[in-house]
């Protein structure tokens, strides 16, 4: 589904002669995605950008409630303001894509270098990396801003959003990147998020929150007419003063208690747009490694299909697809040289990766209506035999959604070139699969995939990964 509009259950039709196995309805679970906004949305995924940059998850968030704070003070227009949410909200989604580049830097990964910004300066940043290796670093903090300002766009967002994630490392004296902008060259919107970012930083740094508070001006004071533009640290700094400001500041709902959000919060999407949105961010998540590069959307055309063949219903097959797109969110947590790493992973390592079902359920729970889209994808490691992970559940303890996961999850897996394998053609990948029935893997939906492969033609090349 490259553009996000049809849906696999239009492009994969039950065979005729085949009639859908059947599976009792759960009244329980969704029969569709529930609604929800392309802010509420945005604001819960935009969590997993923390975790890419080896933050708590919360900082997106709080650097976006500073900026729309400013954006208020400062009286800015709706569509400015609006540019500003999103922006702010936004402002590191390039993260993903540019950490490929430090997969191969021993000395510094993307947790270490896009955690330190914006409070050290990127040249000592580079240059910690040493050697060859600074130039590396250089051009990865300067593809986080374009290769953000390409995403922001493929979300459907206003080109002054992107405009904005682009310039926001910009400098009010001109000594930022990537363009070396200067005072009234950079837009509006840019200037108040690198202002956000910066406050966001300082704060999260001091362990004691009333004494960064108490610091946070003089710093802000000392930037001014230097990284930041004046007028808008005059602006930081008036709604700084205030306290009820920082009453809910570390909430993670701090958004949804503003009327910042209230005033921006827009009419909720229909399924395809959502689904476009959702295959849009997947495909960011994906870019974090070039092995997994259109992973989430083929794992997602597989579970639609089985969904269908398995007796859903479009619309909750609609779902499954959804919660497919996005299954590996958590995995943007898992630096980028493990996922990268041929060697067998330390235990240390294979922990790490462990957490991203958890993590990626944690972040859908936060939209509003889609605890059992969240379950389906913190249960997509379990196992038919109950030794999977996290909860060793087992049988028909897994969701079926979950179960319906984990086969085309596997399949797409097997099929793709990974660091450590080569690719396996589609006839070794479903003959390898046979092999883990009962154990890995639920016979009834390993039997639909099978039929599946069969019986349709054109399945394979779909999904199977281009080399």
């Amino acid at each position: 589904m490259p553009d996000g509009e049809d849906t696999v259950t239009s492009r994969f039709p039950t065979a005729p002669h085949d009639r859908p196995l059947g599976v009792e309805h759960d009244p329980g679970l969704p029969d569709g995605i529930p609604a929800v906004s392309l802010d509420a949305f945005l604001a819960a995924v935009a969590q997993a950008l923390d975790l890419a940059e080896g933050r708590r998850k919360g900082h997106a968030l709080r650097v976006c409630y500073m900026a729309c704070a400013v954006a208020r003070q400062m009286a800015l227009a709706r569509a400015q303001a609006s540019t500003v949410f999103f922006a702010a909200l936004l402002h590191d989604i390039g993260v993903p894509r540019a950490s490929e580049r430090l997969c191969d830097v021993p000395r510094l990964s993307e947790h270490e270098l896009f955690a330190a910004l914006p409070l050290h300066n990127p040249d000592l940043l580079a240059a910690q990396a040493g050697g060859a290796y600074g130039r590396t670093v250089t051009d990865a903090l300067h593809d986080h801003t374009f290769e953000g300002a390409s995403a922001a766009a493929s979300l459907g967002l206003p080109p002054q959003v992107a405009e904005a994630v682009l310039y926001h490392h910009e400098r009010h004296d001109g000594g930022g990147f990537p363009m070396g902008l200067a005072g009234g060259a950079i837009p509006l919107a840019a200037r108040i998020v690198a202002a956000a970012d910066y406050a966001e930083a300082l704060v999260a740094a001091e362990p004691n929150p009333l004494l960064a508070r108490r610091y946070l001006e003089a710093s802000l004071r000392e930037q001014a007419g230097r990284a930041f533009h004046p007028e808008v640290v005059d602006a930081l700094v008036s709604v700084a003063r205030r306290d009820e400001f920082w009453l809910v500041f570390h909430d993670q709902g701090l958004l949804y208690l503003t009327p910042e959000f209230s005033e921006l919060e827009g009419r909720p999407l229909g399924t395809p747009a959502l689904l476009r949105v959702a295959g849009a961010f997947a495909d960011i998540a994906d870019a974090k490694n070039a092995y997994k590069r259109g992973h989430s959307r083929r794992v997602a055309r597989c579970a639609a299909m089985l969904a269908t063949r398995l007796g859903c219903g479009a619309a909750r097959a609609q779902a499954v697809e959804m919660a497919a797109l996005l299954h590996d969110i958590g995995m943007l947590k898992v630096p980028g040289r493990v996922t990268a790493k041929p060697e067998i992973l330390s235990l240390q390592e294979m922990s790490l990766l462990r957490e991203h079902p958890t993590e990626g359920a944690q972040i859908l729970r936060d939209i509003p209506g889609w605890e059992p889209l969240a379950a389906w994808v913190a249960a997509h490691h379990e196992r038919y035999d109950g030794r999977g992970y996290p909860e060793g559940l087992a049988g028909e303890e897994v969701p079926l959604e979950a179960r319906i996961l984990a086969v085309a999850d596997i399949y797409e897996a097997l099929t793709a070139d990974r660091p450590h394998r080569p690719a396996l053609t589609p006839v070794e990948a479903v003959r390898a699969m046979g092999v883990m029935v009962g154990a890995e893997i639920d016979p009834l939906v390993f039997s639909a995939f099978e039929s599946a492969i069969v019986n349709l033609d054109d399945l394979t090349d779909d999904l199977t990964p281009a080399h």
